[in-house]
């Protein structure tokens, strides 16, 4: 096993370097294991408690690194944050940055980088953003578990997420902040094809897209039609859950629909447009769309089969919810 500062690090500058296996591997629960397990080692980190114990400890009494930003805003159950994972997009990162203060001004925006090659955190950082880095590439769903960790640190209430190459028009957002504020949805999703199939989509797609929703109606009766999508709002009890370590680590799309569902989260579908991708490298590109639908039915499978964990959470956060 790798050391912790070889690994992913929450920071703003960091610019550590992951070993070659684990960046082909992936092996992002291994990682999240060790970093964890190694926190109380780390200088300047916040002990659990004096004596430590094997005891599991709730999510917000885990000590987090000295590094890792901490906003210490009073109003930060209002205030929305804006997650934007964050890969090689320099050329783009900091329009998307500007057209978010305009369309949501008092948003807070923490860009995480996942190890980019290129200048994206700078950028990112001059555009007025909170950077968070990774110390490797560690995947789509890494980075938003990491803005994830973040907002349950600091308190966020409502959260959105888009994505950094610009295909999502933050002024789309304020309809999916509002849902997740007055109850509506826990997770409100942005859907192309809400009003019908988006011409700007290919076909093969479109097909992928209706197959995988076919397969959240079946196991949850969820009615949705676009379940890849990635401008998200959701609320307070979504991010505690999605905090817990159940979060997956490259493709968080129809697993994560079906896990919210049987875990009690309201998940609602609202219109959106969106662009067409200007530059960059897109995560469906060649033949990665293929490795993308096996390894999506793998998870769904894993999904399946601790179902029971689900019923569990959803059990345990009504009782919460009841009492609080």
């Amino acid at each position: 096993m790798a050391s912790l500062r070889q690994m992913a690090v929450f920071s703003e500058d960091s610019q550590g370097s992951c070993p070659r296996s684990l960046r082909k591997t992936g092996r992002w629960r291994e990682i999240a294991a060790a970093f964890r397990a190694e926190f109380l080692a780390l200088p300047g980190s916040r002990p659990i408690h004096k004596h430590h114990t094997s005891t599991p400890q709730p999510l917000h009494s885990l000590p987090y690194p000295a590094t890792m930003p901490l906003l210490m805003d009073t109003d930060a159950l209002y205030r929305p944050l804006v997650l934007m994972p964050c890969y090689n997009e320099g050329p783009r990162v900091a329009a998307v940055i500007e057209d978010l203060k305009r369309a949501i001004p008092e948003a807070g925006i923490a860009v995480i980088d996942d190890a980019s090659t290129d200048d994206s955190a700078r950028i990112a950082r001059a555009a007025g953003a909170i950077v968070l880095s990774h110390g490797c590439n560690l995947g789509y769903g890494a980075a938003l578990e990491t803005g994830y960790l973040y907002a349950n640190r600091n308190g966020y209430g409502p959260v959105l997420q888009i994505d950094a190459d610009g295909q999502h028009p933050p002024d789309q957002l304020p309809p999916l902040l509002a849902a997740v504020r007055n109850g509506e949805a826990d997770i409100a999703s942005g859907s192309r094809h809400l009003n019908g199939p988006d011409p700007e989509t290919p076909v093969i797609r479109r097909a992928g897209h209706a197959l995988f929703a076919g397969i959240i109606r079946v196991l949850t009766g969820l009615r949705t039609t676009d379940p890849t999508s990635g401008m998200q709002a959701l609320s307070r009890r979504a991010i505690t859950f999605f905090s817990s370590g159940v979060f997956p680590c490259d493709y968080p799309d129809s697993d994560v629909i079906v896990m919210a569902h049987m875990a009690g989260l309201k998940v609602k579908e609202l219109p959106v447009s969106m662009r067409s991708r200007e530059g960059g490298a897109s995560m469906h590109s060649g033949l990665k769309p293929i490795y993308y639908a096996i390894k999506m039915l793998l998870s769904l499978f894993m999904v399946l089969l601790n179902v029971f964990q689900w019923r569990q959470w959803r059990i345990r956060s009504s009782s919460q919810g009841a009492l609080s």
